[in-house]
């Protein structure tokens, strides 16, 4: 279970660089999110 919740939480990580970085590169993030996700 603590494997399970730890990978939670390295999505959650890139979840916020993703936001985080689309606040700076909006139509960069946009294009990258869809490879992402």
């Amino acid at each position: 279970m603590e494997g399970r919740h730890f990978y939670s939480i390295i999505g959650w990580m890139k979840y916020i660089l993703v936001r985080f970085s689309a606040n700076a590169n909006r139509l960069e993030v946009d294009a990258s999110s869809l490879g992402y996700v």
